[in-house]
């Protein structure tokens, strides 16, 4: 997983207030890093799978991803949001 985090798609403090927030901003950090083609796309594609299954693990911790071809490999942004948790286990 190491080899798939880069410091600048870190965000240590989350701004988003909604699980679609989070989920934006964490797309358009990998884009501003030049991993992603078509950020719509890929919110939608998280967004879908978010929906039909939540990726929430408990304490606040999820993992939303998907399957797309908007990317050339694999790719990974991590979030921090301190405050409000949005996703809990049953998500």
């Amino acid at each position: 997983m190491l080899r798939f985090v880069r410091r600048e798609t870190l965000v240590p403090d989350l701004k988003g207030a909604t699980k679609s927030e989070v989920i934006t901003e964490l797309v358009n950090v990998m884009v501003a890093a030049g991993l992603v083609d078509n950020p719509g796309q890929v919110i939608s594609e998280v967004l879908e799978r978010e929906a039909g299954m939540a990726t929430g693990i408990g304490h606040g911790l999820a993992l939303p991803h998907a399957r797309t071809h908007q990317v050339r490999q694999l790719v990974c942004a991590i979030g921090i949001r301190i405050h409000n948790r949005i996703w809990k286990l049953s998500d």
